[in-house]
């Protein structure tokens, strides 16, 4: 039970994700050419909030892919090294025991 509820979880956060990358580049794409009425518009810092956002949230998915990628490379090199270990026996090489 406890495992389907964090999956259910992790499903709803990277949903919220999603939604907050589309929205945040939406918003920035729509109001990209406003009029600015003065130097503390709401509308420029809505603006830098949705682009740091976005930074954040790309910054965090390369931080992710570059973990993965290690992960895998290690995971990789010890299967090898397991694989290269047991590759040669007595018993794949025929060897009689006397």
């Amino acid at each position: 039970m406890d495992i389907r509820r964090n999956r259910i979880i992790s499903y709803a956060i990277s949903v919220m994700m999603i939604f907050t990358v589309f929205f945040a580049a939406f918003f920035i794409s729509a109001e990209v050419g406003h009029h600015c009425e003065d130097e503390e518009c709401p509308i420029c810092e809505c603006i830098e909030l949705c682009e740091q956002t976005l930074h954040n949230v790309f910054d965090g998915l390369v931080i992710l892919a570059v973990a993965a990628l290690s992960a895998s490379v290690c995971m990789l090199s010890v299967s090898l090294w397991q694989i290269h270990l047991t590759e040669s026996t007595l018993v794949s090489e025929k060897v009689q025991l006397n």
